[in-house]
């Protein structure tokens, strides 16, 4: 019996190692889509607390992502990442709602895990890396004294950190399609500035985005 056994343990070791053996390290081009809301326990900055209605920061946050990723076994992919962030910021400002948009360039390093090397696996993708403010816009309203106002929205560059998971469908041998929800963080300021009151307010945020990834590999 414990020839027996140590036979299969041995055939067993012999797969694996050809297996593994075989492999050898490739390229491949990933590219995502996602959608989720962006949130902050700290307090908008408004020059008058009446129109702070909310404690919190809501944002809505689009992403789309490519990463070039160095296989260098059946289960783990290394690689660099870059692409556009979105960040919607809808506020209502002396009654009227506004939209307020920032856009982002990522730079990031990231790892990939396969944790089966079969056609449906579990996946996780660890990234970390700075998020590269390359636009905002400002806002022209008038409130309800007919007083014109012009405000200026900016979130600041800042340190990013992205967690991804869910299922990886390999439907050819280089091809897959990942799906699943997303974790991102972004330490940033947020700055309000008003023309007509020259003001100028901030906020040190810390944004935790929240939301659905969907991914092609080839």
């Amino acid at each position: 019996m414990k020839k027996i056994l140590t036979i299969i343990l041995l055939l067993a070791c012999s797969t694996i190692y050809a297996q593994q053996s075989s492999f050898k390290p490739r390229f491949s081009n990933n590219v995502s889509f996602g959608f989720g809301v962006a949130t902050s326990n700290t307090d908008v900055a408004f020059y008058d607390d009446s129109y702070d209605d909310d404690d919190d920061t809501y944002l809505m946050g689009l992403q789309f992502d490519y990463v070039g990723l160095m296989h260098i076994s059946p289960k783990v992919g290394l690689g660099i990442g870059t692409g556009v962030r979105q960040l919607i910021n809808f506020e209502d400002y002396f009654d009227n709602t506004t939209t307020l948009n920032n856009y982002f360039i990522p730079l990031y390093a990231q790892a990939r895990f396969r944790f089966m090397d079969r056609k449906v696996s579990p996946y996780l993708n660890v990234s970390l890396g700075y998020n590269f403010n390359v636009g905002s816009n400002s806002e022209d309203f008038f409130d309800d004294g007919d007083s014109y106002n012009d405000v200026k929205y900016k979130l600041e560059s800042g340190v990013m950190g992205n967690l991804s998971g869910g299922a990886s469908i390999r439907f050819k041998r280089n091809m897959a399609l990942q799906v699943g929800p997303y974790l991102e963080y972004q330490r940033t300021n947020e700055s309000f500035v008003y023309d007509n009151v020259t003001s100028e307010y901030n906020n040190d945020l810390d944004l935790f985005q929240f939301g659905l990834k969907v991914g092609f590999s080839f």
